[in-house]
């Protein structure tokens, strides 16, 4: 059981490295879903997890 928290913890810890990276790069506006650029909409997990979806065709349920 203490082998599955771990696994889960660092998936969430690599799609927020991801996420953050992505946010650095200004890649969040390119997952919003609207055109307003003043706050930041998606979280940093969720945009890690929509570029990783994007780019290695990985599906998440």
């Amino acid at each position: 059981m203490c082998i599955l928290l771990l696994i889960g913890a660092l998936a969430l810890f690599v799609l927020r490295l991801i996420g953050e990276v992505a946010k650095a790069r200004q890649l969040q506006f390119e997952f919003q879903s609207n055109t307003r650029r003043s706050r930041a909409l998606p979280s940093v997990i969720t945009l890690g997890r929509q570029l990783v979806q994007k780019k290695a065709g990985i599906s998440f349920q």
